[in-house]
């Protein structure tokens, strides 16, 4: 191999140009794919498939001018040795024009493996290349080994499988501008590989190889599709690109000299630190010349200028509407496509459209997504979704697109959160965006997620504001028919009830209206749920309530008054709400008490036995709660009263309520409690007293989470 490194064994010769023309143009089209922000496989793939064939035609190149069998035979064995890395790269360059990467994956991996077994015995053994001969035009050509059918084989397959690949690929493509894309790159393709027909002269002696000359036809054809076509979906063309290019032509054009005058008279071992000074003298003439011509004066581009008016308008928007407007005339002015502003809701995983319509199930993120995207942090374009690896996600993401017909999707993301996204619509021929439009969306992410953040505190701190009123009307509201918190009487009846509520306002109420002959109506009632809403089902049925015992004339019926409420409950909760309830009229005078009950916890009759224990007694009574739905079905029911009995009425909150662990206070903490009363201290506030104690001892100071409401009464000795 040192060979190749003998200045005596190159002798410049005019043979060569063809060779290095094509070198030229294989240089140009991987650079452009090396340089160029696009897709990854397409480029990579491209790099590769242009790279082992320049490596090929530069080893035709020295053929050409080299005067040593030994180096023309090293030469030929490099260039040989890459052909099918070549194809193989070429292969996946087809796939993944037409997305089948990711299904073949595993089939390309294993074509890479065989074509890369394939380079040490190519280079290092006479298997593939048994030595060269000199052709009738006076250069060097190599000589087939036994194994070089085998190679051509593999070469041959691999393109073949691409080929194939693209023909059914093309069919099946419904826009007719990707069908012609993927015509005009089979047609490069095919005539670079008939760049194979040196094989041909290299079994039948033939005087000059002509494999340059489709190489040099197919490399501009590829590069004419990498640029007008952009097969690459090129994200930009950095200024790199040209550089490059005049940067590798300089440095042939200085290793062609330093070959030609310098390093013959140097020994083999100066050759490669001279060529190594040479492409840095390049290098630097080239910085220099750039330098000259004022490069490094970059202004703001007119998309900074943009984004810049942007920031500084959006922020004054106070709703999605004006921002949504305002971002499509920006974006489309930046990419010259109108985009689909969509926005996540803040309770649950629904999206809609800026104007409140909802999305389609179909049309929606996939949550799973939400995750990924927020790890990507940057637009994610359809065409780079064959070279991503996203698993189980894959389909969720093509289905997203699908819905939208979309070409790129722009997620706003805020801290943790996706907030929204910008869809990009797919357009018949547009080609894949720019450099500087993707980094305008980049940069647009931020700015646009952080207004809609701030439109939507805004409306939360608004919506805050208005159930903060609506809470203080409720509260003032219901403040207004809560009996006050103090005993009182009718006839032998003393009453004492409290009601605490969970919230500012809640759903318990209680009430006691006097009867003619000494005689009191009780009613209270749970309705469910507390806040607001349930303060005002709860103002619904003190109302009705008031009504029936007003039109009673004294005498109410406790079967029309639960339906009464259920009627009321039914019209104003619109059958969201339900309500139990229990009223019970005392009589002393008839030594009895009636009542029924609407689904309402049980209330106790305590009475004095002249022991150490109260005897406590159940009033039960059948009846489903008010408003749900069903017709109400109660029932009366009769219980004796006498002197110096006690009656507890209280809500569910009351006995619901927790400890530290967890643990209810419960009906037999409650039943417990009542029956050791002392008899003596069986006056409403004591027993009142009594029992809000023992709960509050058992909560320790946590809050309650229901309303909780305890009425007494007591009839005299």
């Amino acid at each position: 191999m040192q060979e190749l490194l003998y200045a005596s064994s190159y002798e410049p010769r005019m043979l060569s140009a063809p060779f290095l023309l094509a070198f030229v143009v294989l240089t140009i089209v991987a650079a452009y794919a090396l340089l160029v922000r696009g897709v990854a496989l397409t480029r990579w793939s491209m790099v590769g498939f242009a790279a082992g064939l320049a490596v090929y035609v530069v080893a035709q190149a020295l053929a050409a001018s080299i005067v040593s069998p030994e180096a023309a035979t090293a030469a030929y064995r490099f260039g040989v040795g890459a052909i099918p890395l070549t194809s193989t790269c070429a292969m996946i360059y087809q796939l993944a024009l037409i997305e089948r990467y990711q299904a073949n994956r595993r089939w390309v991996a294993l074509a890479l493996v065989i074509s890369a077994a394939f380079v040490p015995p190519a280079v290092l053994t006479d298997l593939f290349i048994e030595g060269v001969r000199v052709t009738p035009s006076g250069m060097f050509f190599f000589v087939p080994g036994p194994l070089f059918p085998l190679g051509l084989a593999a070469m041959l397959g691999w393109s073949c499988i691409g080929f194939f690949a693209v023909a059914v690929a093309r069919r099946a493509e419904p826009s007719r501008t990707r069908r012609s894309m993927m015509a005009r790159a089979m047609v490069s393709m095919c005539t670079a590989w008939l760049g194979t027909i040196d094989v041909v002269i290299a079994y039948i002696d033939g005087p000059f190889p002509l494999g340059w000359a489709f190489l040099t036809a197919g490399a501009l054809l590829s590069l004419r599709a990498v640029v007008i076509d952009d097969v690459l979906r090129a994200r930009a063309l950095d200024d790199l690109v040209p550089n490059a290019v005049i940067y590798a032509v300089a440095s042939g054009a200085a290793a062609f000299a330093m070959v030609s005058w310098v390093t013959p008279v140097l020994p083999w071992w100066l050759v490669p630190p001279a060529l190594v000074l040479a492409f840095g003298g390049v290098r630097a003439l080239l910085s220099t010349i750039g330098a000259l011509r004022g490069d490094d004066e970059r202004g703001d581009t007119t998309l900074q200028r943009v984004l810049a008016q942007f920031a500084a308008r959006v922020h004054r928007l106070r709703n999605e509407a004006d921002i949504a407007e305002l971002t499509g005339e920006v974006v489309e002015l930046a990419t010259g496509a109108r985009p689909q502003l969509l926005l996540a809701s803040t309770d649950d995983w629904s999206w809609r459209t800026p104007d409140g319509q909802p999305l389609l199930e179909s049309a929606t993120p996939d949550p799973l997504l939400l995750g990924w995207m927020l790890d990507y942090g940057r637009p994610i374009l359809r065409d780079e979704l064959d070279s991503m690896r996203l698993d189980d996600l894959r389909p969720a993401l093509e289905r997203l697109f699908d819905a939208h017909g979309a070409s790129a999707l722009v997620p706003l993301a805020n801290r943790d959160e996706v907030v929204g996204m910008l869809v990009l619509p797919a357009r018949e021929g547009e080609r894949a965006l720019r450099r500087e439009a993707l980094d305008f969306l980049t940069r647009l992410d931020d700015r646009l997620a952080a207004a809609l953040v701030f439109v939507r505190m805004a409306r939360q701190a608004r919506t805050q504001v208005a159930i903060e009123r609506e809470v203080e009307l409720a509260a003032v509201v219901q403040a207004g028919f809560v009996p006050p918190a103090e005993v009182r009487t009718i006839g032998p009846v003393s009453l004492y009830g409290s009601w605490v509520p969970a919230t500012q306002c809640g759903g318990d109420w209680w009430a006691v209206y006097a009867l003619p002959g000494d005689r009191a109506l009780v009613t209270i009632g749970d309705v469910t749920g507390h806040g607001v809403a349930a303060a005002m089902v709860t103002a619904a049925a003190r109302g009705a309530c008031d009504a029936v015992v007003e039109l009673s004339d004294g005498e109410p019926d406790l079967i029309v008054l639960m339906r009464q409420l259920d009627a009321a409950v039914r019209r104003i909760g619109a059958g969201k709400f339900h309500l139990t309830c229990f009223a019970a009229v005392l009589d002393p005078g008839a030594g009895q008490v009636t009542f029924a009950s609407a689904g309402h916890t049980v209330p106790y009759l305590l009475r004095p036995t002249g022991g150490a224990e109260l005897e406590l007694q159940a009033l039960v009574a059948r009846g489903n709660p008010l408003g749900a739905g069903a017709e109400p079905s109660v029932r009366t029911a009769h219980k004796p009263l006498a002197p110096g009995d006690v009656v507890v009425w209280y809500t569910d909150g009351l006995v619901e309520c927790l400890d530290a662990e967890g643990k209810q206070f419960g009906d037999r903490r409650m039943q417990r409690l009542l029956k050791k009363l002392e008899p003596r201290h069986l006056d409403p506030l004591g027993v009142h007293d009594a029992v809000t104690a023992a709960t509050a001892a058992h909560r320790a100071g946590r809050k309650h989470d229901d309303d909780m409401t305890l009425l007494i009464a007591s009839v005299a000795r």
